[in-house]
Order: C-alpha cells, then sequence, then structure tokens
C-alpha cells in the first residue's frame, strides 16, 4: 500500500497545525475540518432530537399501557428493526460510493425529519397513532447509521476527539 509522505514545503499552515493532534497530509486540513463540523453538527442534531424523542414518546397514547411500559417496548421494538435495518445497510454501504452513502443518509434523515415534524401531535392533525413509537425508533436508528469509512475516517479519528479531550488536563 502506497501512502503519500508529507512533504513539509507542500504543507499549509492549517495542516500543520493540525498535525499537533493527528497526522495530517498535505492539503488534508480543510477536510479534516469539514469532517470535525460535519461530526459535529450530526451529535447536535442528535442531542436535540433524543430530548424531543423522549416527551413526544411520553404523550403518545397506546391503549392499555402506562408510560414506562410504552417505552420498554419500544426500545425492544427498535432493537428488532435494527437487526433488520442494520445488514441491510452495511450491504448498501458495501455497494455504493462514501460520498453517496453519506449524501443518501443525510436526504433519507432529512426527509423523515420533515415527515415526523409534520406529524408532530397538533401541528397538522391532533394526534397520530404511534407517531410517538415511530419517532422513538427513528431516532435509534439515526444515531447508529452514520457512515464513517473505515480506512481514509481513522487517522482523523484523534482529530474528532480534541473537543471531548480539550484542553488537557495536567
Amino acid at each position: 500500500m502506497h501512502t503519500k509522505t508529507l512533504n513539509v514545503s507542500e504543507a499549509t499552515l492549517l495542516d500543520r497545525s493540525l498535525g499537533i493532534f493527528t497526522r495530517v497530509h498535505a492539503r488534508e486540513g480543510a477536510t479534516s475540518l469539514l469532517l470535525l463540523l460535519n461530526i459535529f453538527l450530526i451529535l447536535v442534531a442528535y442531542y436535540f432530537i433524543k430530548p424531543v424523542r423522549e416527551g413526544w414518546l411520553s404523550v403518545s397514547v397506546v391503549a392499555g399501557l402506562s408510560p414506562l411500559e410504552l417505552k420498554s417496548y419500544s426500545a425492544f421494538g427498535q432493537s428488532l428493526l435494527l437487526l433488520g435495518i442494520l445488514p441491510l445497510y452495511a450491504a448498501i454501504a458495501a455497494r455504493v460510493s462514501r460520498r453517496k452513502l453519506i449524501t443518501g443518509t443525510a436526504l433519507v434523515s432529512a426527509v423523515a425529519l420533515l415527515i415526523f415534524w409534520l406529524l408532530q401531535p397538533g401541528l397538522v392533525v391532533p394526534q397520530v397513532r404511534y407517531s410517538g413509537v415511530a419517532f422513538y425508533m427513528f431516532v435509534g436508528i439515526f444515531s447508529v447509521t452514520n457512515p464513517r469509512h473505515p480506512r481514509g475516517g481513522a487517522r482523523s479519528a484523534p482529530f474528532l476527539k480534541i473537543p471531548i479531550c480539550w484542553p488537557p488536563r495536567v
């Protein structure tokens, strides 16, 4: 396997600055920052959506189930759904390019969020049966279908942990 070595004269100031945290090849600085921004936005979206998921599930009425039972059954249903979806997702990921996978995942997630936004209680209709349960399951799928190329993103992994571990503890 041939890897391009970093020529100091080709490296930009951004490349050299990011080289403090992880190995960055010449002209990869901007791409690394875009990857960081992408993951940051996905995490922010997830942390905004997760409380909505809990709230929507708590106001969902399913005959004969308490809110705690509904959450337990929804989590079980989500795990069964993931058993089917993850192998399908892996098969799709193996067949399409990384760019198409990321774009497709983002588009499907955005369309699904738009549909769920329209289905929220009181916006268009008073209450759609099982919409809270469906949203609960969708958020679980959303949280695990974040594509990352196993080889291409491996060098960037330490760089992506900067927000978690910065500033360094002495």
